[in-house]
């Protein structure tokens, strides 16, 4: 309880940028591996190189946050894209399971050794 306590305000402040974020929802591609997930499955990252100097964050606008919600889906949140559902192609699953990799602490997981 103690904890819940203590995150319940950082929800309050991040919320309204995940609010006003597009939301793409990606499903894997059947005949091919799935999304992996991780310690810390959460990832922000740039779209595009950043100016020097600048701070990566929920409010940054030219960022992409991402994780995987199961083996065959992922969602990504953009302020400038349109959202919807599409089906990732394997590269697309490749680069998703890259960012949640290099986000681990220490533990990755799949039900499939052979991840992309």
């Amino acid at each position: 309880m103690h904890h819940i306590e203590q995150e319940l305000p950082m929800y309050r402040e991040i919320f309204p940028y995940l609010r006003d974020r597009q939301w793409r929802l990606w499903i894997a591609p059947e005949n091919g591996g799935g999304f992996v997930t991780s310690d810390r499955p959460v990832s922000i990252v740039w779209q595009e190189r950043p100016t020097v100097g600048s701070m990566l964050g929920f409010a940054s606008p030219k960022s992409s946050l991402a994780f995987p919600l199961s083996r065959t889906m992922a969602i990504a949140g953009h302020f400038d894209a349109q959202d919807g559902t599409y089906v990732a192609s394997h590269e697309q699953v490749a680069t998703i399971n890259t960012i949640v990799i290099c986000f681990a602490d220490r533990q990755v997981y799949s039900d499939d050794e052979q991840f992309r």
